[in-house]
């Protein structure tokens, strides 16, 4: 898939050389929840948007992180196709992965919007999922969510 995302083009050879940082996304480790942030910058295109969820998967194992947030506000429109793979076939793979919550940022296009809350339809059971207005909400959400789950297993 990265030789693929390379040759799509030179912001997907962009992709494909850094999917911490490229013009599409940022992803980086937030301690303060602890928790694994996608930073959309703008729009992917299908293949694009598929490497860097694979990505955030692999590092959601290997850093033994159980939260992800998407700061989804650049999203501009994710198309059926992909919104169909999110909820069926890439969220049931990052739940058995160890992803036990999901935060995201209400996406600014009304596109954007519908699309998130397709996908937030179709979550598997094991996945909490919450969409807010502002980032820091949706940190504080997914604390929240990390000190309750601490408080059961103790």
């Amino acid at each position: 898939m990265k030789a693929a995302v390379a040759a799509e083009s030179y912001e997907g050879k962009l992709v494909s050389e850094s999917v911490a940082d490229n013009p599409v996304c940022r992803l980086l480790i937030d301690p303060s929840v602890p928790c694994l942030l996608l930073h959309w910058r703008k729009d992917a295109t299908s293949l694009q948007l598929r490497f860097i969820l694979e990505s955030v998967i692999m590092i959601l194992q290997a850093e033994a992180l159980q939260y992800l947030i998407g700061d989804d506000g650049h999203i501009l429109r994710i198309g059926p196709d992909d919104q169909s793979w999110i909820a069926k076939d890439w969220m049931p793979r990052a739940v058995s992965a160890g992803l036990h919550a999901a935060a995201s940022t209400v996406p600014f296009s009304h596109l954007g919007k519908f699309a998130l809350e397709s996908i937030h339809a179709g979550v598997p059971a094991g996945l909490a999922v919450g969409s807010f207005e502002h980032l820091e909400h949706a940190k504080r959400w997914l604390r929240d969510r990390r000190l309750r789950e601490q408080d059961k297993a103790s």
